[in-house]
Order: structure tokens, then sequence, then C-alpha cells
């Protein structure tokens, strides 16, 4: 009872209780021994002691439950009394994007990331052999047509001349000249022959050449581009060829591996035979489709090796789709060449018709020879006159005819010539290599990227303001950032976007010491021209209190209690927000309203300070 009363009185009784009472009076009062007395004391010191720490620790824990809080200054963040505040890219005043317009591969790179290089630099080159090849024989079938039209020509000269020998009659030197025609008309399917065989012997001549470049595309398809696929491609050892990977395919693999060791043999066999091949036109001819038959067995080694690809084990995607690329690569490689081999082969039925064409043309231009001479022998007559006429008439009409074949030829050189200007990528502008993203042997595809220029001789920024700013800025207005001026507004688009509200405005950036990168945002001030704009604020967001009521910003009242201040929202801009109403100058505002309170008790943390 003792104990319990002491720690129910206060402090204050305590100590008159215990200055006023003396040993003898409490253990009078209480009826306790001395030794008991004396223990109870003890008692009632320790729980003294307790209550005072206890009291200690409640007040203390009271003081740390009072918000800390920072407070700011509004005029730090006040925007200029005349500007709109936005943030643009960075864009060069030119720059260009090239891609490729062909599938080939890449054979040389001339630049490298930040060289400057001039209009019409060589940036890269695509592999071309074939375009060139194709342009030669262009540009010979041009020549062909042309030496087609001067041969008109000069028939036509003699046609016209007969003509004129027959409307004035016959004279000894106009039977002299029929005379001489029909001896060139002789010549003439003489010369006309010996072309024939000429061009047809040089297309003979060049199968050991053609047939080389066959076996190069072939040994490069099964042995460079799918090289990596298989291990122990070695062209002299006995162990078959093992596929690089694992897969759940097994047969696929086993005609995959079996397929490249006969790939192997196949190509030193074509190539053994190609060697020996003799000089026998015919023998020549009919091994065509020996080596097309050779090539042709490649196909099936390919597909077998997608199909074990395509079970393929412990691949990476991106390590099956490169396999799968190297295999389709030799596989359109292997099909060109086929189709070559074909081609090739027309080309013979092609020259054979020239041929013919030219040997029946001469020994029809000796028929005519003949006739007239027939014709001067036995006098004009008006029939022979009519004739000559519609002959000359012909001939004129085979020389326009011969020279659209020519405008024909151009053509397809000039497109050939436009192809082939395609795989030389040249830099439209003078400036400076932004990306180069494909490497020396890489394969460009159609509309992949090749490599892009900017002009770092110009820079400009491209910006949008939204539509209640469009009054505030015009075609002239300055452009500030940082508080230097970098440029002003040349360009306003004269209408909102649709999707975006919003105006799209260009600056180009005129001053020389404000050093940007294309594709760097940066915030902007354009100075408007209007004079009674009220004053705006952009308000770090952590500041501003949003609920369903409204939203606000605290102040202090006596540096102790918060007071809630409704404010108006304008835009966001980065981390921050607009505030249009509800501030006044110099105000003093709390740094975050996260989870304070109208009338709240707070004090000012001084650990950083405060504004």
């Amino acid at each position: 009872m003792l104990i319990l009363a002491i720690f129910l009185t206060k402090k204050e009784k305590y100590d008159t209780l215990m200055h006023s009472l003396n040993y003898d009076d409490m253990k009078t009062y209480f009826g306790i021994s001395q030794k008991n007395f004396f223990l109870s004391i003890l008692i009632l010191l320790v729980i003294f002691a307790g209550v005072r720490a206890f009291s200690s620790e409640k007040e203390k824990l009271s003081e740390e439950r009072i918000e800390k809080v920072n407070i700011a200054n509004v005029d730090d963040f006040l925007l200029s009394e005349n500007s709109v505040s936005v943030v643009g890219e960075v864009e060069s005043l030119s720059q260009v994007q090239l891609k490729s317009e062909t599938t080939a591969q890449v054979t040389r790179v001339n630049a490298k990331i930040g060289q400057k290089v001039r209009r019409g630099d060589i940036l890269l080159s695509l592999r071309n052999a074939d375009l060139v090849a194709q342009l030669q024989q262009a540009q010979a079938n041009i020549e062909d047509a042309q030496i087609g039209v001067k041969q008109l020509e000069a028939g036509y000269e003699q046609s016209q001349i007969k003509l004129d020998e027959l409307q004035s009659g016959t004279r000894s030197e106009e039977l002299e000249i029929a005379q001489t025609e029909v001896q060139n008309a002789e010549r003439q399917i003489v010369i006309a022959k010996e072309k024939a065989n000429i061009d047809l012997q040089n297309l003979y001549n060049d199968i050991p050449n053609f047939l080389q470049s066959i076996y190069i595309a072939a040994d490069d398809a099964m042995n460079r581009e799918i090289g990596g696929v298989f291990s122990n491609t070695q062209e002299y050892t006995s162990d078959l060829p093992q596929l690089a990977f694992q897969t759940f395919d097994s047969q696929s693999e086993i005609d995959a591996e079996w397929g490249r060791h006969l790939a192997r043999v196949k190509l030193r066999k074509f190539k053994q035979e190609m060697d020996a091949l003799p000089a026998d036109n015919e023998l020549r001819y009919d091994y065509l489709d020996t080596a097309k038959g050779y090539i042709a067995e490649f196909l099936p080694i390919l597909e077998s090796t997608n199909k074990a690809l395509d079970g393929a084990v412990a691949l990476s995607e991106t390590e099956r789709n490169t396999i799968k690329a190297q295999v389709n690569s030799a596989r359109s490689t292997i099909n060109g060449s086929i189709q070559k081999i074909d081609d090739y082969k027309h080309s013979f039925v092609v020259q054979e018709n020239i041929n013919q064409n030219a040997i029946t043309s001469a020994e029809n231009n000796l028929k005519i020879a003949l006739k007239k001479l027939t014709l001067a022998q036995a006098g004009p007559r008006q029939e022979q006159v009519s004739s000559q006429v519609s002959q000359v008439t012909q001939s004129q009409l085979n020389i326009e005819s011969q020279k659209a074949r020519v405008k024909q030829a151009q053509a397809s050189a000039a497109l050939i010539q436009a192809q082939l200007a395609k795989t030389v990528i040249r830099s439209p502008i003078d400036g400076e290599v932004a990306s180069i993203p494909l490497k020396l042997g890489d394969l460009a595809t159609n509309g992949s990227l090749l490599a892009s220029v900017v002009n770092t001789d110009g820079f400009q920024i491209k910006a949008y303001i939204s539509a209640q700013d469009i009054n505030r800025v015009a075609v002239g207005s300055k452009v500030l950032s940082d508080g230097n001026e970098i440029g002003e507004v040349t360009q306003l688009s004269p209408s909102i976007d649709p999707l975006t509200k919003k105006v799209q405005l260009v600056i180009p950036i005129t001053d020389p010491n404000f050093h940007v990168v294309v594709g760097e945002f940066i915030n902007i001030e354009i100075v408007s021209g209007s004079e009674d704009e009220q004053l705006t604020y952009l308000i770090p967001l952590e500041a501003i209190q949003i609920t369903s009521t409204g939203s606000y910003i605290y102040t202090l009242e006596n540096d102790s209690v918060t007071k809630r201040n409704e404010v108006t929202l304008g835009r966001v801009v980065g981390d921050r927000v607009e505030v249009l109403f509800g501030l006044d100058q110099g105000m003093k505002i709390l740094s975050s309203a996260r989870g304070i309170s109208e009338n709240q008790k707070v004090r000012l943390d001084d650990t950083y300070g405060s504004k």
C-alpha cells in the first residue's frame, strides 16, 4: 500500500512528505521496524527514478513527432514575365540517312564515325561485280546497235543512188555499179558467216572462265559462308565434318554432315574435271549441264542443315539467326549459280539467232543486188522505179527501227548504271559522319541503314507549344537558354496538331558559343511581346498538394503552424508545374507538401538551412 500510494502521488507531495516525516514518526505511523523502514525507503527511491526517466522519454518523443520542414522563396521559381518555357530537341539544319536500295555485301568502308566528309565523298561500297559485267555487256550492245544503224544508212544511200539511176535511165557506169553491189553483197555474206563463227567460238572459248567463276561461287558458299556451321571441314581429311551445334533432329544432322562431306568431294571433282576440260566445243557445252548437276546437289545439303538448325539445342536466338542467315546466304549463292548456267546456255541460242539473222540479211541483200543488176541490164521499167522507191522507203524505216534499238540498249545501260550507282554510297552533303552501322563483309539488305551524315555547321531546335501560348509567340520572337539569347523563331506552324493539340516551331541556333549535339533536349524560353501578362511560377511538384477539391501550397504562421493556400496550376514542365494564380512575390512556402495538413505544428529544419 505504501509503494502504490507513493507511485500515485505527485512529486511535490512526495517531497513535502519526505521533508516533514522523520524516522520515528514513520515508524509510529506505519508500525514498521527500523530494518523494514530503510528497505521501504530504498524501494521508494528506485521507483521515483523510474518515474522521472519515463517522464523525460515521453517529453522527448513528443518533441520528435513535430514535423521538420524547409521553406523556399517563390521568387526563385519566377518565370520571365514575358516568356514561354518549353523543351526542344536539337536537330541539324541538314542531315541525311542513307539507306540501301539493294541487297549486297559490304566490300569497302571508306569513312568512320566523326569523320568530316564533303559532298560526293564515297562512304562505303557494296559488292557489284555482276552489275559491272552487265554494264559492259550493255555497252557492247549499244555499240553493236550503232554499227547496225551505220550499216543500214549505208544501204539506204545505195538504194537512193539506185533510184536516181533508174529515174535517169541506165548508163554504162550504172551497170558497173550494179555489178559492184552484187560483189559487195556476196562479200557481206562471207563476212557475216565469218563473224557468226567468231562470235559463237568466243562463247565456247569463254566456257572455262565461266565455269571457274561458278566454281569459286560454289566453293565460297559451301566453305566460307557456312564454314562456321561445321567443324572438321579441312579439305584433305578422312573425318566427316560435324555440325558446330547439337540438334534433336538426328536424321537431319546425319544428312547435313554426310552432305557436307559429299560437297567437299563434289567440289574437288568439279575442279579436277574443269581444269582438264578439252578444247572441244561440244564437250565444253555439254559440261555446263554436268556443272549444273554438281551445284544443284548442294541445295539438299543446305536444306538438311536448316532442318537440323530448327532442332538445335542450347543455341541462343541470336546464334540461331546468325547461322540461319549464313545458310540462307549460301543457298542464294547456289541458286544464283544455277540460274547463271541456264542463262549462259541460253546465250548460245541468242548468238545463233543473231548470226542467222545477219547471214539471212546479207543473203537478202545479195538477192536485191542481183535483181538490181538484172534490171540495169534490161533497162529501167516503171515497175522497177516503183520497186526502188519502196526499197528506199523501207531502208528509211529500217534505219528508224535500228535507232530505236540503240535507244533501247542505251536505256538498259542507264538502268544498270543506276543500279551500279546504288552500290557506291556517297555523301549528298558536306558534314560529319554520324553513324555507319555495317562493317566490312556485312550483308546490306534493301531498306537497311548504311550511313547517316549530319551538317555540324548549323543546328536548329524543334519545339512545341500549347494552344494557350499561341498568341504569345510569333515569327521573330527571341529565344533564350539560361538567360542567353541563342536565336529566334523562324518557323511557326499555322495549325494545331489534331493529336497532340500543340503547335510546332523551329529556332535556328545563331549563337556560335552555344554548344549542343543532335538529339539533345534543352530547356528554352521564348520571349513574348505581351506587356500585361500574369506572373507565373514553375514550382517543384513536391511543393504542391493536389486533392480532389483543389491544389494547395503551404506557408508558415509564426514559423511554426502551417497555413494552406489554394493555387491554380498550368502545364507540367519536367519535375515542375506552372502556378498561374495564388502566389505573391516574396511568398515563402514549404519545400515539400507531402504529409502536411492545415494548422499542423511544425518546426524549421536547421540541418540544411532555410531560404
